[in-house]
């Protein structure tokens, strides 16, 4: 695992530790150079709850287009999360 790699799943752990942020959305680049593995994930939001790294949280380790680069991950997937719902009721 890269470091931005590790970053983000700090993240999500800190959102998940936080109590406040309830749902988390997903972005893709959404440009003429997303790859088919992770263009039906843009605009996905997942419960706090269900959030997973591994699975449904970018960025995502089928990204499958070699055309792009990022330095975010080694793979080159260039999608993000954000907390999407934020709520300070417990």
């Amino acid at each position: 695992m890269d470091s931005a790699e590790q970053i983000s799943k700090d993240n999500l752990a800190a959102a998940k530790n936080s109590g406040v942020v309830k749902t988390v959305k997903i972005y893709t680049a959404q440009d003429e150079d997303i790859c088919k593995s992770c263009k039906p994930w843009h605009g996905k939001v997942f419960s706090i709850g269900k959030a997973n790294f591994e699975k449904n949280i970018p960025p995502f380790i089928f990204c499958k287009n070699p055309k792009r680069f990022s330095y975010q991950t080694k793979n080159g997937c260039r999608c993000y999360w954000r907390p999407e719902e934020i709520s300070l009721e417990y």
